[in-house]
């Protein structure tokens, strides 16, 4: 139940991005690293209780996130994919530990996407910083979220 509460918690609004011609298949894996590194996030948060870690952590998976978004614009309906792929993850994540099913693999595959979004930080970096503040909202809102639901 939780698991449905974090990823609810964490719902983009599409209105923000306009539309472009990117594929799908690209923003729905950085959508989906983002999910993961969000839920493990969440874990770690409801295991230790430290706000800064979940901070830092929610803002390399939005900054990753939003970055591409920003950087490469895709379709608005593309977006609404790769926000259900985000939530999906998050739910994924937290689920396997909420269940005792999360294990050094799931943590491996968790490390992978830190890796892979480190790239998006690097290639958009330039649209993250111009969009920092709309990043920090969202970030901002979800660790209140997240915060709230796992006290």
């Amino acid at each position: 139940m939780k698991a449905i509460l974090i990823a609810t918690a964490v719902l983009f609004t599409s209105a923000l991005y306009p539309s472009s011609q990117a594929r799908a298949s690209e923003v729905n894996e950085v959508a989906a690293c983002a999910g993961m590194i969000i839920g493990d996030a969440a874990i770690t948060y409801d295991l230790d209780g430290n706000s800064d870690t979940l901070e830092l952590a929610l803002e390399v998976a939005y900054a990753g996130y939003f970055g591409y978004v920003f950087g490469t614009m895709p379709d608005q309906q593309d977006i609404l994919q790769a926000d259900s792929v985000m939530q999906k993850n998050i739910e994924l994540i937290f689920t396997k530990y909420e269940n005792g099913a999360y294990t050094n693999e799931t943590y491996e595959d968790v490390i992978k996407c830190y890796q892979s979004n480190s790239v998006q930080l690097i290639a958009h970096g330039e649209k993250i910083r111009d969009n920092g503040s709309t990043i920090l909202q969202f970030v901002g809102n979800a660790k209140t979220g997240l915060m709230a639901l796992l006290q």
